[in-house]
């Protein structure tokens, strides 16, 4: 068998596995920063490492996907994982506010308004797994390599989720961080902070 006819063998069932794992998966899990498509292929937003979505159809090498949280009144573009953390699902082009569904409203404890929130998109296939756990593996690995290097590193659940953002933002150009494994690193810190439960 000639080599370039055993790379495509391999390719193809490495494309199938993913798609079938998809496909039974009720969720998924964008691996990276990632984008939000429309039906043609259009960016119309971006997916945070981590983020829990519903699979709803897998179209080739497309999965159909909803992310469901919360929008902040006046951050519409920006959807939330709870009401009052600054935990970052997914952030959405202004052109399809229109479209993201809303559902009950809620006021934090400093009086902002909050609307359940979601929408549906394309993203990559290969972009998704099927367990956020394998995604925390790696985030926990680029932790211990990158975050104790010069001092004591501080463990997730020291700060809570609306601190880490900042301090993994001070700390990135110290760490070597790239922009993706600071979000990944942060999206890991706010998941393991002391006031997620």
């Amino acid at each position: 068998m000639k080599p370039h006819n055993l790379i495509k063998i391999v390719t193809v069932g490495i494309v199938g596995f993913l798609f079938s794992t998809i496909l039974n998966a009720s969720s998924s899990y964008p691996i990276k920063m990632t984008s939000f498509m429309d039906k043609a292929g259009n960016t119309i937003g971006t997916l945070t490492p981590g983020t829990k979505l519903d699979v709803i159809k897998v179209s080739g090498k497309k999965t159909k996907v909803r992310v469901h949280g919360w929008s902040a009144f006046g951050a519409e573009t920006v959807i939330f994982k709870q009401v009052g953390k600054r935990i970052i699902l997914s952030i959405l082009d202004e052109s399809v506010i229109s479209k993201v569904k809303k559902g009950q409203s809620k006021t934090d404890e400093f009086e902002s308004v909050w609307n359940e929130s979601s929408f549906t998109g394309w993203v990559k296939t290969s972009a998704l797994i099927n367990s956020q756990e394998k995604i925390w593996e790696k985030a926990d690995n680029l932790f211990k390599q990158r975050c104790g290097g010069c001092h004591q590193a501080h463990p997730p659940h020291e700060f809570t989720a609306n601190q880490w953002p900042n301090i993994v933002k001070a700390m990135k150009d110290r760490a070597g961080l790239s922009i993706d494994d600071q979000w990944l690193l942060t999206k890991y810190m706010q998941a393991h902070a002391k006031d997620i439960k």
